[in-house]
């Protein structure tokens, strides 16, 4: 394994655990990301205690490795001081970066601490330039792109701004752009923008035409995504700019870690030239249904969902022939050993088992490795499985054990090459240097003049060859030695062992303490006199309902202000602006923008409010410049919309320039209250966006669309919506314009103390 970090590109581990992250540094992860059991997008992996983290910086840089601390959930204000005393403290033990979502704590985290680098979370949704953009004015070093993005469009991105570019290129991938799914917290109460997703993607869901009241397609996982399988891409990748490959899986084995970051530093070592078995061994350690390269290489529809099951199903192993008590009677389609973890998939669910025993068709026990092709029996099966059943392999019992070597044996870890050169003179103390770092260790031992052999080139290359206990492997050895001295080898041992401590420890990364008190934490209050307002927002733009009226008599109340979406705007411009003068009518940014609608909004936006257009509610930061421009020119209202993530007083804060903010549905009433002290708030009612996709299920279950080009535009044609077990319902919202897709449904309501003293905002269809 080369020493170094290839100058271009970074392979980024993911570590759930200290096992995961030691066999992560030592598969060959030039950077691995991790959190502490709290504030972290993954509470329910182990994650490392304070202790543990500290241990795993220096374990990890003493090897030349990176650690990223992940901070990615949103914080409440009670939480702040605390994940702030977290960051401090990794930070004076080396941290190398922090990747965060929140916008507040980001902030902070820049004032208190601006040599930490700041990396952009795939959880602040960042899919376009102008969001990029806005984050590296905010002192960010890096963004994590989001994971909807083709390699194109990944490009555009990476040759227009400064900061580093990291890509998601190995793992899960969610239906709804991260940071954008509300439904776990929705449904359950169990927020994924605060690390406990439920995911909701991975159930049952049956999808109905509205207008001719029939089911599509029912009880299937239509909105469980495949795992991204990236290895394909990665020169693209490389070629587009992209700094950092990342490999998604905190939730995930030490096998799986250890397996898939050794293939990926070992494709990129190759000049991404992969050998004929990786493939197979990546599926093999986890995948969905298939490969699958995300959006990498486009949108993928049908081809990108896991519809029967939303598990790993390793390999396909063959078909059931027949049961014969606890064996199952299969023609296997992949070698098959004892140990190996086996599924079958039958109409009562799947059954899953342990290979104990390999019969032969007589009834001979095997018990050996069975090649492709061959016909056996494999127990023990407990459940009921017939004929014609699918079955896979699961796992692979000697795959996982050589990806355990990378924890468990001395000779796979990693160690970093260093040349020394040591120097035994007479009359001089013993002495070595390392030629590369420039650290020279001298020993207090003048050598003695030999009586027999004295000390040789070989016997100096043995003993500075010793070093499987550290972090550091001399593989170049010189010596400078003047004829017929002694030295006894504890002292070479001796001179050895100190080179390498100093070496190691140069590699060490340790700060000042930074100590930030709550008096250091005051938000900045930018509050005006604003009325209580009613405003009402259409997923559903139909221009021949009469809104006002429609809100007057639901709602009991007088509507002030109109909220239309922007690809309304684009369809119905005219239509809408006849509400101009009737009520203030505003135009609604959303949260996930691409091509086309950026075109359109950044067209015509002017343009519409010198029509009288009264304001901008912006669902995505990177049109706050513009929005800011605009506001200072014609003295527009702006409001920032939920998708934002405002969650707490400092991410209110953050947005200093917006007249009112719109507090996350997760945001608990405590911090609404805190929230309006320093800023107006509005409170949403009725619907909300459960999710927000680029894919589409229309196009893959009512099209059978596999690719883009197969679309039939059926979203144009009538209303669909989804349904759960539980038989709630869930509404699409499709948007031809970038073919962009909302889930919508019910939320819950505020108490009345708050519904009473903040403006309220109804969204319906």
């Amino acid at each position: 394994m080369k020493n170094n970090m290839d100058n271009e590109v970074e392979i980024l581990a993911p570590a759930g655990s200290y096992e995961a992250f030691v066999a992560a540094v030592n598969a060959g992860a030039h950077a691995v990301y991790m959190g502490v059991n709290k504030f972290n997008a993954r509470t329910m992996a182990n994650n490392l205690s304070i202790e543990e983290y500290i241990t795993a910086i220096d374990y990890a840089h003493k090897r030349n490795v990176k650690v990223y601390l992940t901070l990615n959930t949103l914080l409440l204000d009670s939480e702040i001081k605390e994940a702030l005393d977290i960051v401090s403290t990794l930070y004076k033990e080396g941290l190398d970066a922090v990747i965060v979502q929140d916008i507040g704590i980001a902030t902070l985290i820049h004032k208190f601490m601006p040599n930490l680098p700041l990396h952009a979370s795939t959880q602040m949704s960042v899919l376009n330039l102008e969001q990029a953009k806005y984050l590296e004015s905010l002192g960010f070093s890096r963004v994590v792109l989001g994971r909807e993005l083709s390699v194109e469009e990944i490009e555009y991105i990476t040759k227009n701004i400064s900061m580093e570019v990291e890509i998601f290129v190995h793992g899960a991938l969610c239906v709804s752009v991260s940071g954008q799914c509300m439904a776990s917290a929705l449904i359950g109460e169990r927020s994924a923008n605060r690390g406990s997703c439920a995911q909701p993607c991975r159930m049952k869901y049956s999808l109905y035409n509205e207008s001719k009241k029939e089911a599509v397609i029912k009880d299937r996982y239509i909105l469980s995504k495949k795992d991204i399988y990236g290895l394909d891409t990665l020169e693209a990748l490389k070629n587009a700019g992209v700094k950092s490959f990342k490999i998604e899986g905190r939730n995930r084995t030490v096998e799986y870690t250890a397996g898939v970051v050794s293939r990926y530093r070992k494709a990129v070592d190759n000049n991404y030239v992969v050998e004929n078995n990786t493939e197979k061994e990546l599926l093999q350690l986890f995948n969905r249904s298939g490969k699958c390269d995300g959006y990498l290489n486009g949108v993928r529809y049908k081809r990108s969902i896991s519809d029967v099951t939303p598990k790993n199903t390793g390999l396909y192993l063959g078909q059931v022939l027949a049961k014969k008590d606890k064996y199952i009677k299969i023609k296997l389609e992949e070698d098959i050993d004892l140990h190996d973890g086996v599924e079958a998939v039958t109409i009562d669910g799947p059954v899953s088992f342990v290979v104990t025993c390999i019969k032969d068709e007589k009834g001979n026990i095997l018990n050996t490795n069975c090649k492709k092709g061959s016909i056996v029996y494999l127990g023990d099966v407990k459940g009921k499985v017939e004929a014609k059943d699918i079955v896979y392999k699961t796992s692979d019992n000697k795959l996982n054990k050589e990806s355990r070597e990378y924890l468990e044996k001395k000779e796979k870890q990693k160690r970093v090459e260093e040349s020394v050169i040591v120097t035994i003179k007479k009359d001089t103390n013993i002495s070595a240097k390392s030629l590369d770092k420039d650290i020279f260790i001298e020993l207090e031992y003048i050598p003695e003049i030999s009586k027999s052999v004295g000390v040789t080139e070989e016997k100096l290359k043995e003993v500075f060859s010793k070093t499987e206990d550290t972090a550091t492997i001399f593989n170049n050895i010189q010596a400078d030695i003047d004829e017929g001295l002694f030295v006894p080898v504890s002292k070479l041992n001796e001179l050895r062992r100190a080179l390498v401590e100093k070496i190691e420890e140069s590699r060490l990364v340790k700060r000042e303490e930074i100590i930030v008190k709550e008096q250091d934490l005051k938000t900045e209050s930018s509050k005006k006199t604003l009325p209580k307002t009613t405003a009402i927002f259409m997923y559903r733009y139909n221009p021949n309902e009469d809104y006002i009226a429609l809100c007057n008599e639901r709602y009991e109340t007088n509507l002030d202000k109109l909220y239309v979406p922007a690809r309304a705007f684009k369809e119905y411009e005219k239509d809408i602006l006849k509400y101009v003068g009737k009520t203030k009518v505003y135009m609604h940014i959303p949260n996930v923008i691409l091509k086309n609608l950026d075109e359109y909004i950044r067209e015509n936006i002017e343009r519409l409010i010198k029509e009288g257009i009264s304001g901008i509610v912006i669902g995505n930061v990177g049109y706050l410049p513009l929005a800011i421009e605009l506001k200072e020119k014609y003295s527009i209202e702006l409001i920032g919309e939920y998708t934002l993530n405002v969650f707490n007083s400092f991410s209110a804060s953050h947005f200093k320039d917006l007249d009112i903010v719109t507090p996350i549905f997760e945001t608990e009433d405590a911090d609404i209250e805190k929230m309006a002290k320093i800023k107006n708030v509005e409170l949403v009612e009725g619907l909300a966006t459960a999710m927000t996709t680029r894919y589409c299920m229309l196009a893959s279950f009512v099209s059978n669309a596999e690719e883009k080009n197969e679309c039939k535009a059926v979203c144009k044609q009538g209303k669909y919506y989804i349904e759960d077990a539980y038989n709630k319902k869930y509404n699409i919202v499709p948007d031809s314009t970038d073919c962009i897709t909302e889930i919508v449904r019910n939320k819950r309501k505020y108490p009345e103390n708050l519904r009473n003293k903040y403006s309220v905002r109804y969204n319906i269809m």
